[in-house]
């Protein structure tokens, strides 16, 4: 079954696919009722479906991607949600905007961190998770960028490194920190577990990740989207579907999901289809620049907000590494020029 759009492309595509069999019946939101009808099926796989058997009428569809296990009464429930608004809204009733990051990143939200390979997204992610879980600050003692004083539980959830890398960035985290609390981190192993993301549609890692570990959580981050995302980064319409379960979630437990991805060897600021900047309410970009003003030469890693839906575009922060010997890992932390007193790259 399924619940078509009510324009001419909804009206036709759904009709089409009823002769063909593909569909034994379609609704229109004025008429379908819990009553008459259990089970939705999503537009991408009927899209999918119309465009193999050879006609291109699905093409233009977006609509609502649910699982075919997904009970009709809850997508209406999910639609009529949307429909009541006050007719006046008043001044003392507005709810102030929540910040996890001021500026930088708005607490339930769906934001991307977007960077080359080998450029520390990762260890900002980790240094960003334990700043929130410890309420600590989490580009040292500085006015660009600046924590709202939420506190919170935070997830790292990665398909990246392993348990003794983790192991030694944590380490270096802490003792930068020296946070009393720092038991509201919690740092999950992804790798081997396939992704988030399969054949169109939520995975039961994505459905255990977000139900088990992160309801009461105040910031997820996922490392990185190129592995937990498996299906194809050029359809808009399928990282849509992804973004939109996601964004869902957010919105519903007030949980910021902080997604990391690379940015392609081509030179373009991101990868993939542009639904991954527009699905997202906050872009930060990270890049490792070598040459920075009078210190041509040398390495300098910057930090932008390339794009905000809720702030100005703040100023870049220049970062800088300060390596921990003991741990055989480092941090990241503000500076005037993005070059630190260990190591002007921070791979070294």
């Amino acid at each position: 079954m399924t619940l078509r759009d009510l324009d001419v492309n909804g009206v036709k595509a759904s009709d089409l696919a009823t002769e063909m069999g593909r569909i034994s019946q379609a609704f229109q939101l004025g008429t379908i009722t819990p009553a008459n009808a259990h089970v939705v099926a999503d537009w991408i796989k009927s899209a999918r479906a119309l465009n193999r058997a050879g006609t291109r009428e699905a093409e233009p569809l977006i609509g609502l991607d649910i699982e075919d296990r997904q009970s009709i009464t809850d997508v209406l429930n999910r639609y009529e949600a949307l429909l009541p608004l006050p007719a006046v809204i008043r001044h003392d009733e507005i709810t102030p905007r929540s910040w996890l990051v001021y500026q930088w990143l708005p607490a339930g939200e769906l934001a991307l961190l977007a960077g080359a390979g080998g450029t520390g997204k990762s260890l900002l992610a980790l240094q960003l998770c334990y700043a929130v879980a410890t309420g600590t600050d989490f580009l040292g003692e500085t006015e660009s960028v600046t924590m709202s004083g939420v506190k919170g539980r935070t997830v790292y959830a990665t398909y990246e490194d392993g348990a003794d890398e983790l192991h030694r960035r944590w380490n270096a985290i802490h003792d930068y920190r020296r946070a009393e609390d720092d038991e509201q981190l919690q740092v999950l192993q992804l790798k081997g577990l396939g992704g988030l993301w399969i054949d169109g549609r939520a995975s039961g890692v994505l459905d255990r990740l977000l139900s088990h570990h992160c309801g009461d959580a105040s910031l997820l981050v996922i490392d990185n989207v190129s592995r937990a995302f498996t299906g194809n980064e050029n359809d808009r319409s399928e990282v849509s579907a992804f973004h939109d379960t996601l964004d869902g979630f957010a919105a519903q437990t007030g949980c910021a999901i902080l997604l990391i991805g690379h940015t392609p060897k081509s030179g373009a600021a991101f990868s993939g289809s542009t639904q991954w900047v527009n699905g997202c309410r906050v872009v930060w970009a990270m890049e490792h620049q070598q040459g920075n003003g009078e210190n041509t030469g040398k390495y300098a890693t910057n930090l932008s907000l390339f794009k905000s839906n809720y702030s100005r575009i703040v100023t870049p922060v220049w970062l800088a590494y300060q390596h921990n010997k003991r741990a055989q890992a480092g941090v990241w932390y503000e500076s005037m020029n993005g070059l630190g007193k260990n190591s002007p790259d921070w791979r070294s």
